[in-house]
């Protein structure tokens, strides 16, 4: 494997973390090493760390609390 692939999945614990989980994708990068873009996405969508899961999550943290109140009044 290609040494810039390497040090891009180094630099990215959960990418590291989700290789590590479904060694699968390593065939995918050793094939084409261009699709660790492709893979990075892949990633973060089923380790649910994008901007819009991170969103989400605190949007029902933020219903949680809500509900909390609620009940207490």
């Amino acid at each position: 494997m290609r040494r810039d692939v390497l040090l891009f999945i180094r630099k990215r614990p959960y990418l590291y973390h989700f290789l590590r989980l479904d060694s699968s994708y390593y065939e995918m990068i050793i094939k084409d090493p261009n699709s660790i873009y492709e893979l990075n996405r892949i990633a973060k969508e089923k380790l649910k760390i994008r901007f819009q899961d991170k969103v989400d999550n605190l949007s029902n943290k933020i219903n949680l609390l809500h509900t909390f109140l609620d009940v207490f009044q």
